[in-house]
C-alpha cells in the first residue's frame, strides 16, 4: 500500500472516531428530534429569559450622524490606500487638498461618494469607491455631507 493512501485512511478512520463520539455525547444532551408539542409544553427555569429580537439602536442625532459618516470616510484605510497607489503610479504627485461630498441613505449607508480632481481622476475614482465600503452609522433621516481631505507627501 502507498503510504499516503496508509496515512489517508488512517485520518479518514480517526475523523469518523472523533464524530461517533461527538454524536455519541450528543445524544445524552439534547433528544435528535423535539416535536411541537415538547416545545410547548417544556418548563424553563424561572431565571431564563427568551430574546425574540434585540431592542433598536438608538437613533443618533443628524449633525452626529454627520460627523461619524465623514469621520469613517475621510478615515478609512481604504482611502489612504488610494494616496499611496497615486504615488506609486506617479511618485511626481504633489500634496493636494480635495473636496469630498457623500450621500447617506436612511439606513445609514454611504452610498454616494463625490470626489473631483482633475489632476488625478483614478485617485478620485478609487477614494469614491472605497468611500462607500465604510460601516453604516445607524437608521435616520438621508443626508448630504462635505468635508475636504488633504493627502500630504512624505519626503
Amino acid at each position: 500500500m502507498h503510504p499516503r493512501t496508509h496515512r489517508a485512511r488512517r485520518a479518514t478512520s480517526a475523523l469518523c472516531a472523533l464524530v461517533c463520539t461527538l454524536l455519541s455525547l450528543a445524544s445524552f444532551a439534547m433528544p435528535l428530534s423535539v416535536s411541537a408539542h415538547d416545545l410547548r409544553n417544556a418548563r424553563r427555569p424561572s431565571s431564563a429569559r427568551t430574546v425574540l429580537h434585540p431592542a433598536p439602536a438608538p437613533r443618533l442625532p443628524l449633525s452626529e450622524r454627520r460627523a461619524m459618516a465623514l469621520q469613517r470616510v475621510l478615515r478609512a484605510e481604504g482611502v489612504r490606500r488610494c494616496w499611496t497607489r497615486q504615488l506609486y503610479r506617479d511618485p511626481t504627485t504633489p500634496s493636494r487638498r480635495l473636496s469630498v461630498g457623500l450621500s447617506v441613505d436612511g439606513e445609514g449607508r454611504v452610498v454616494q461618494v463625490r470626489v473631483r480632481d482633475p489632476q488625478a481622476p483614478m485617485l478620485a475614482s478609487c477614494i469614491a469607491t472605497m468611500g462607500t465600503a465604510v460601516p453604516a452609522v445607524g437608521p435616520g433621516e438621508p443626508f448630504e455631507a462635505e468635508a475636504s481631505l488633504t493627502f500630504e507627501r512624505n519626503e
